[in-house]
């Protein structure tokens, strides 16, 4: 849990700076407030993986997901790599790295109930 909980630390981190430069370079308060609140979803479910809590997972994965559609369907739609082909692709490895480590945890619960 302390593995992915890092990972989606610096995932948060990643777009509270995405959109703090959109908002120094573009002037976009959206950018910042829209990474803001995200980033901030994402702490809540690091906070859940750190206190050991499984419901951490799911809450992640939602979040991660849909940031990653998000990111996905602006570059589709702009075809733009920066930031939009970027953050889709990270979005997209911080989703399988998420949804790999849920499986994994639920595999060690399943185990630990069947003894």
């Amino acid at each position: 849990m302390k593995k992915t909980a890092i990972l989606l630390s610096m995932y948060a981190i990643l777009l509270t700076a995405g959109g703090c430069v959109g908002y120094f370079v573009a002037g976009s308060t959206l950018s910042l407030v829209t990474s803001g609140l995200s980033a901030a979803l994402l702490c809540i479910g690091v906070y859940a993986l750190f206190t050991d809590n499984f419901w951490g997972y799911p809450f992640s994965l939602v979040v991660t997901t849909l940031l990653f559609l998000f990111f996905a369907y602006r570059y589709a739609k702009t075809m733009a790599i920066m930031p939009s082909g970027m953050m889709s692709v990270v979005g997209l490895l911080f989703l399988l790295s998420t949804l790999s480590a849920m499986v994994k945890e639920i595999k060690k619960l399943r185990e630990k109930r069947s003894y």
